[in-house]
């Protein structure tokens, strides 16, 4: 039940950061125009794949010492 608990926990913490950093590049990148490729790229392409990571970390099974 705890390993369960803690995936979604971590899942969750996943999806959350890349709809933040979705929000970011929206906010910060483009407006009516591009403002910044910067954030569009950077939010946009290392928000998304910092948040793959966490996800995957939490999808992990392997028996921890707790």
């Amino acid at each position: 039940m705890k390993n369960i608990l803690r995936q979604f926990i971590v899942v969750f913490l996943g999806l959350a950061i890349g709809i933040a950093s979705s929000v970011l590049a929206f906010i910060y990148g483009w407006g009516l125009e591009a403002k910044s490729w910067a954030w569009i790229i950077g939010a946009g392409f290392f928000g998304q794949m910092l948040a793959l990571i966490v996800m995957e970390i939490g999808k992990d099974d392997r028996k921890t010492g707790g």
